[in-house]
């Protein structure tokens, strides 16, 4: 009997000062927990290769490639379940929103973009600085 594939879902976000949208990794592995801000584009995608029929809670019927885009304004829950003649499978995102208005002063926000813009550093080296001085700012905010 041959094993039945999982169904996979990329989360992406926009990030305003690099004008693309970035991969997320979820909060704790394989349990579709993921950290966005308030008012952040949000990208959901799929790519199923199997015959057989995705529906979200939600959004209903779903074709077997294709994304979602939207706007966070709360929490939010996706609910996706996959069925085919042999097996169903179930996955489940979770969006938890936070607000992103205390974490840079303006003099931050100028910086970043600085750094950004810099072009002899390698894109993925400025996103983790990025990563790194928000969640140091998150984890020790006075």
């Amino acid at each position: 009997m041959l094993k039945a594939k999982e169904i996979e879902f990329d989360v992406e976000v926009y990030d305003p000062l690099i004008k693309e949208y970035i991969l997320l990794k979820p909060i704790s592995a394989g349990q579709g927990n993921y950290a966005v801000y308030l008012g952040q584009k949000v990208k959901i995608s799929w790519n199923i290769k199997m015959m057989g029929k995705l529906i979200e809670s939600n959004l209903g019927n779903l074709p077997l490639s294709g994304f979602e885009e939207f706007e966070t304004h709360k929490n939010t829950e996706f609910h996706f379940t996959f069925k085919s003649l042999n097996f169903t499978d179930k996955k489940s995102i979770f969006l938890h929103c936070f607000e992103n208005n205390e974490i840079f002063s303006k003099s931050e926000e100028t910086q970043a973009t600085e750094i950004i813009q810099e072009t002899s550093i390698p894109l993925h080296k400025k996103i983790l600085h990025l990563i790194i001085n928000f969640f140091t700012k998150l984890l020790f905010k006075k």
